[in-house]
């Protein structure tokens, strides 16, 4: 009766056994199935390659943040008047009467006529703005002077309560002289007339 008994119970320990094994590799196969599913713990799906490098770099490229501020290489504008800012002194003046003849005028050596960089231009107590402009045949007609040359022409307004011009005279790709063309009565002259003032650089 002994005998029986443990011979029965050698064979339920290696009855046991064998199902634990069994239950031992069922577990491992699952776990193999698992990781071969690809399965993770942001749900199911195949598993994703590693990016190589270059990807990664391009990636990197496509995503930085782009520069504070316009793309642009562009220079900052300049005005095509700049060469004309600044201080101007008259070298002559005359008149040219409507009734005939002419006369020269004194001109203050110590007058000057400043062109400023935000289009305003000063002489003495007068003020106002100024530019330049192509010259016209119209424009010689006015200053009954012949073409000589000149293509450009500065224009004052607000001169003696109107509009002064006259032709800037140009070599050598600078400014040497300009011209301030304009009528005049009296009592800012004895007769009426035409005034031409020459300036040069202060």
């Amino acid at each position: 009766m002994c005998e029986k008994l443990k011979i029965n119970t050698a064979q339920l320990i290696i009855a046991m056994t064998a199902v634990c094994l069994l239950f031992a590799a069922a577990g491992c196969t699952a776990k193999l199935e698992q990781l071969q599913a690809g399965s993770s713990l942001k749900g199911e799906g195949a598993v994703a390659e590693a990016p190589d490098a270059e990807t990664v770099q391009e990636e990197a490229l496509q995503t930085q943040p782009e520069a504070f501020g316009p793309k642009t290489n562009a220079e900052p504008e300049t005005s095509a008047n700049s060469e004309l800012v600044g201080s101007w002194r008259a070298y002559s003046e005359a008149i040219f009467y409507d009734a005939g003849g002419n006369d020269w005028l004194d001109t203050p050596s110590t007058r000057r006529l400043e062109l400023k960089g935000n289009g305003r231009w000063e002489f003495g107590s007068s003020t106002g703005t100024w530019e330049t402009a192509p010259v016209t045949e119209n424009d010689w007609l006015k200053w009954e002077v012949e073409s000589y040359g000149p293509t450009r022409k500065i224009v004052l307004n607000n001169w003696n309560k109107g509009v002064a011009d006259g032709p800037v005279e140009e070599s050598g790709g600078r400014i040497d002289f300009i011209w301030v063309i304009y009528h005049a009565d009296p009592p800012l002259v004895s007769y009426p007339g035409q005034v031409q003032i020459k300036f040069g650089h202060a």
